[in-house]
Parts: structure tokens; C-alpha cells; sequence
């Protein structure tokens, strides 16, 4: 068994390894939603992209001020 350090943790390095566990977690979360995205971007032609753009663009225009007095 360790004993304990003067700070009274037996585990002087547990910080530096859940901040090493996080930062995994993190990167493979990264990952996981980057592919995500990749698949949803090659999914439609960008004949396809340019049609969710116009329609995007048209419902903004009635968000606008324009419209009103």
C-alpha cells in the first residue's frame, strides 16, 4: 500500500490523470461529432445544399423588420 504523501493523498498524480481523462473524453466526443457532421455534409448533392440554403435565406427574411411599419 502507498503511503500517504504529506498533503494526506496516497494518490499524489490523481489530478494529472483525471484532467488526462477528461481531455480523452473530450477529443473522442470531438471525434464522434465530427464524423457525425461529416456524414450529415456528404449526405445531400450541393444541388441539394443550394436549395436548403435559398429556403433558409427566404424564412430569414420574415424574421426581419422589413415587413413591419
Amino acid at each position: 500500500m502507498t503511503p500517504p504523501t504529506p498533503s494526506g493523498k496516497r494518490y499524489p498524480h490523481s489530478e494529472t490523470r483525471m484532467s488526462m481523462e477528461k481531455l480523452t473524453t473530450g477529443v473522442a466526443y470531438g471525434a464522434s461529432a465530427g464524423s457525425i457532421l461529416n456524414g450529415l455534409l456528404n449526405s445531400y448533392s450541393p444541388e441539394q445544399w443550394n436549395a436548403i440554403g435559398v429556403l433558409a435565406g427566404g424564412a430569414d427574411l420574415f424574421d426581419q423588420s422589413v415587413f413591419q411599419d
